[in-house]
């Protein structure tokens, strides 16, 4: 069997994953900017995802050497926002799929409400 090509890696997204500087001492380490994406990557899906995730991790493997691996403990779950924001507020704030219900900037912004922190 024979598998068709990956799709190349946006440049974007590349560059989020794998930049790179050289520090004080000489050594190449991930940039600021590379540290953060790849610190808060969970929390950059889920502000732009369709659904969250709701589980039990063992947290064992979090800082295992290797690639990155999540193992689940019991139920593994997923939330899902009604499709209509409630319309008697207004206010609330967008989530999941509701958030590609509106155009442009707008929908940018309602996502990035989702994580202010990022």
């Amino acid at each position: 069997m024979q598998l068709p090509p990956l799709h190349e890696t946006p440049a974007e997204l590349r560059r989020l994953l794998t930049d790179t500087r050289v520090n004080l001492n000489g050594n190449t380490v991930f940039s600021e900017q590379t540290q953060h994406f790849q610190t808060h990557i969970r929390a950059y899906n889920n502000a732009v995802a369709f659904t969250s995730l709701k589980a039990e991790f063992d947290e064992r493997l979090a800082n295992a050497n290797g690639p990155y691996a999540m193992r689940v403990s019991g139920e593994l779950y997923h939330r899902v926002a009604p499709l209509m924001p409630p319309v008697e507020n207004p206010n609330q704030t967008a989530k999941y799929v509701q958030v590609y219900l509106y155009d442009g900037d707008d929908m940018v912004h309602r996502q990035q409400n989702n994580g202010p922190h990022l």
